[in-house]
């Protein structure tokens, strides 16, 4: 037991060295092909002489294969633990090698063949025409993976190869490599019917703890974007969304950025797409037919807080939709100033009287004066009562003479409120005067 212990060590060691622990994929693949396309073509050019040579090269690649298994079985059973809780990781740390173990098992059907040809060459197992050549040996091998698969090769008669075992051990290694492929063949069925149980079990647990599903990972994704999309309970379906912002990255988030319409999964879709989604997500929303879907944009903006989010929520100032346009106000008001600027200048002229009123409250915060005197003017002529109130309180905040005639020029308004405002702030101006 110690010796396959040691074997199968050895066999992890090379798979991992070999590039299946590098977490980006493209790369990952990128230097499992660059191995095997330097071991495969250096045994097919190494012959005649330098047969030993070629034969410890496609050995070198045989064992790769090999080592690339055994690193995706320890992977499996590690991230199967992580899923039952027994250890606690990130699932993702253990790079998910199925498709590169389809890849990488793909190069036997040239490594198969050119191992046997390569051990010919050098211990003279099999019985070989003279006029053999590289094709014959490929179809050898093919021959040999044949009856790997239900043998049915064997069970139509079909035969493409004029090689035959010749020593006992030529026949040996045939028996080995059947049995060493039937065993990887079985094992990677068994092994992808757990993962696809497991990936469905954490599906349906995520309905009621979204934790469950973050503890199978980034595979995970897009059975739960399914399952979110289906006709499940309401529960149901908050939960795994919250589960997907655990594991989900871009391109779940535009799966399932149409569940804005649905009000009773807006705010956990909002929350969502805040942690995943890309930004420009957000130009797609803003530009879309529905209102709830433009408020959600503003409010996914509102809570990114950056200049580049801003610079989109300003922009909602020219929105058709006054509700639209009062959001955009409302939410203005944490900006800063340079992105607030614009925004307050343009609606507190707005057409609806909310709208204008929520931009007057916020003139205060121009810190610009010729700026403040310049919009108060039309302002304190033919805003509302409301607007007035604000604009004077806003000309009471900075210290400049041009703003005493502005806030007399109220004294003879037909509102008692805006007159009010007028005394209070003449009064306020005193006061910072004499200090």
């Amino acid at each position: 037991m110690d010796v396959i212990r040691w074997i199968d060590h050895g066999l992890r060691s090379i798979g991992r060295y070999g590039g299946s622990s590098i977490r980006e994929p493209i790369i990952r693949l990128s230097v499992m092909e660059l191995i095997l396309v330097v071991t495969i073509l250096s045994a097919w050019y190494l012959s005649g002489p330098l047969s030993l040579f070629g034969l410890a090269s496609i050995l070198i690649a045989s064992f790769y294969v090999l080592g690339i298994h055994r690193v995706w079985s320890e992977n499996e059973k590690l991230r199967r633990e992580i899923a039952q809780r027994i250890i606690d990781e990130d699932p993702d740390q253990h790079p998910d090698l199925r498709l590169n173990v389809l890849i990488v098992s793909m190069h036997l059907i040239v490594i198969v063949p050119l191992l046997l040809w390569r051990l010919n060459d050098v211990f003279n197992l099999y019985s070989v025409p003279e006029d053999v050549t590289g094709k014959d040996w490929w179809l050898f091998g093919i021959d040999l993976l044949s009856r790997s698969l239900l043998d049915w090769a064997e069970v139509y008669e079909v035969k493409w190869s004029r090689i035959e075992p010749d020593a006992w051990m030529g026949r040996h290694i045939v028996l080995a490599l059947l049995i060493l492929i039937d065993v990887l063949l079985i094992q990677s069925i068994l092994r992808l019917i757990s993962i696809h149980r497991t990936i469905r079990e954490g599906v349906l647990a995520a309905g009621r703890d979204p934790e469950t599903a973050a503890r199978i990972g980034e595979r995970v994704n897009v059975p739960l974007v399914r399952s979110i999309l289906d006709d499940s309970t309401d529960e149901e379906r908050r939960n795994r969304i919250r589960a997907l912002a655990l594991t989900g990255g871009p391109e779940d988030a535009m799966r399932i950025w149409p569940l804005l319409n649905e009000s009773d999964l807006r705010s956990e879709v909002l929350a969502t797409l805040v942690r995943i989604g890309p930004l420009t997500l957000t130009d797609r929303l803003l530009s879309s037919d529905s209102v709830a879907l433009r408020l959600a944009a503003i409010q996914w903006l509102k809570i990114v807080d950056e200049d580049e989010a801003w610079e989109r929520i300003a922009r909602c100032a020219t929105d058709p939709d006054s509700t639209v346009r009062a959001s955009t106000i409302g939410t203005i008001d944490g900006a800063p100033i340079r992105h607030a600027e614009p925004v307050i200048i343009r609606l507190v002229r707005d057409s609806d009287t909310d709208v204008a009123l929520e931009a007057s409250r916020q003139l205060r915060r121009l810190d610009d004066a010729e700026t403040l005197l310049r919009v108060s003017r039309p302002l304190l002529e033919t805003g509302s009562s409301g607007v007035k109130i604000h604009t004077i309180d806003a000309l009471s905040q900075i210290e400049d003479g041009r703003v005493v005639p502005l806030i007399v020029g109220m004294f003879e308004d037909s509102d008692e409120n805006v007159r009010s405002a007028a005394q209070q702030a003449i009064e306020h101006l005193k006061r910072i005067a004499s200090a």
